[in-house]
C-alpha cells in the first residue's frame, strides 16, 4: 500500500523543485549526505545537490495551539553539493559554484510558492521561508560523523525552512461571523486590591456642560453611584438601621431620570421596591449637585439593587431596556 503524502514530503518536494529549476545540469536529491555521495560515485557525469533534513522543531510562536489547530514546524536542512569529478570546459571548483548559486537563490527568493497541506478538503495554505543558519562546528561535526567513516566533510550551507503546517485529520468547522454582542458591566469594585475604589474628579458620566451650563451634546444615559465615606463608589455595605442611602447621580443637566431600588432578603426574594424621579443638575458625579438622599425601609434586607433609567419630562421611562447602570449594595454584610 503506497504511503500518502505528508506536509513534510510536500515541503521537501517543493524545495527540491525550486533548486532544480534554478540550476541547470544539477540533480537535487533529498537524502543523507552518505547516500548521495554513493550515488555521485556511481554517476560521475552528473552534479548532485543533496538536501538533508536533520532537525524538526516547533514554531515557538503558536503558544495557544490545541489539538484541533494546525501544527507549525521549523525544519533545519543541510545542503551539500557533490560535483562531478571531471572538470568541464575549464570550470574549476564546481562545488563552490553550485553552493554559491544556492545561497544567491535563497537570498533573492526567501519566500517559496504557496503550498497546501494534503488534508482534503480545506487544507491549510502556507508558504515556506528559507533562512540561512550558522550552526557551530561541533554541531556540523556531529552531523558528518553520523554519516559513517566512508565520507569526508564537504562544505555545506544550513538553512531553516519555516513554517511548515501539519493539519489534524479532521479540522473543526470555521467559526461563523459574529451575529450580535452583549456587554454587561457589574459596578462592583469589591474584588479590587484595597476594597472599593474611589472615582477621581476626572470621571464624568457624560461630557461636562459648557460654561453657561448649557448641554454640549446629545442626550446621555444617566449614571449613579453610592456615596461612601470617601465619596462616590461602585459598591458599599450599608447598615439596615440607617434608613437612608446617599447617592450621586449625573447626566445631561435638566434631563430626568427614574431611580428604582429593589430590596432583597438573604434568599434573593424581593421584599419591597422604591422609586424616585430626579432632575439631573450636573454631569459630574463628584459635584455636590449630584448628591441626593434616598429614604428606604431596609428591615430584613441583605441586598439592594439600584437601577437608573432615562425618562421624559413627565417621568415616563423612555426605553425600559436601556439602563444607565446598576448598583449592587450589601446590607449588614450581605447574604
Amino acid at each position: 500500500m503506497p504511503l500518502s503524502p505528508s506536509s513534510l514530503s510536500i515541503a521537501a518536494e517543493s524545495i527540491s523543485a525550486m533548486l532544480e529549476a534554478a540550476m541547470a545540469d544539477v540533480h537535487v536529491v533529498v537524502n543523507t549526505p552518505a547516500a548521495t555521495q554513493k550515488l555521485a560515485e556511481t554517476t560521475p557525469a552528473k552534479h548532485f545537490l543533496n538536501v538533508f533534513f536533520y532537525r524538526v522543531a516547533p514554531s515557538g510562536v503558536h503558544t495557544a495551539q490545541t489539538v484541533d489547530d494546525p501544527l507549525f514546524l521549523r525544519v533545519s536542512a543541510l545542503i551539500t553539493p557533490f560535483a562531478r569529478k571531471d572538470v568541464v570546459n575549464g570550470q574549476e571548483h564546481p562545488a563552490l559554484r553550485i553552493l554559491g548559486e544556492v545561497l544567491r537563490y535563497f537570498h533573492q527568493n526567501p519566500i517559496g510558492p504557496a503550498l497546501q497541506t494534503p488534508l482534503t478538503p480545506g487544507g491549510t495554505e502556507y508558504r515556506i521561508q528559507a533562512t540561512l543558519q550558522a550552526p557551530t562546528m561541533e554541531e556540523l561535526n556531529h552531523i558528518w560523523t553520523t554519516q559513517g567513516s566512508d565520507i569526508s566533510y564537504q562544505l555545506s550551507a544550513a538553512f531553516e525552512f519555516s513554517l511548515i503546517a501539519i493539519d489534524p485529520l479532521d479540522l473543526p468547522p470555521p467559526a461563523t461571523l459574529v451575529q450580535s454582542t452583549e456587554v454587561e458591566v457589574a459596578p462592583n469594585m469589591g474584588l479590587a486590591d484595597g476594597g472599593p475604589q474611589d472615582y477621581g474628579p476626572e470621571f464624568f458620566s457624560a461630557p461636562a456642560e459648557n460654561a453657561d451650563n448649557s448641554w454640549p451634546g446629545p442626550p446621555h444615559l444617566p449614571q449613579i453611584l453610592v456615596v461612601g465615606p470617601k465619596g462616590p463608589v461602585g459598591t458599599l455595605d450599608i447598615a439596615s438601621a440607617a434608613g437612608k442611602i446617599t447617592f450621586a447621580i449625573a447626566g445631561a443637566p435638566e434631563s430626568r431620570a427614574r431611580v428604582a431600588m429593589s430590596v432583597l432578603d438573604g434568599s434573593g426574594a424581593e421584599l419591597r421596591t422604591f422609586t424616585r424621579l430626579r432632575t439631573l443638575k450636573t454631569s459630574n458625579l463628584e459635584a455636590p449637585l449630584a448628591r441626593f438622599e434616598f429614604n428606604a425601609d431596609l428591615t430584613g434586607a441583605k441586598t439592594v439593587i439600584v437601577r437608573v433609567r432615562q425618562t421624559n419630562e413627565a417621568g415616563v421611562v423612555l426605553v425600559p431596556d436601556r439602563v444607565g447602570n446598576t448598583l449592587t449594595l450589601t446590607v449588614d454584610g450581605g447574604p
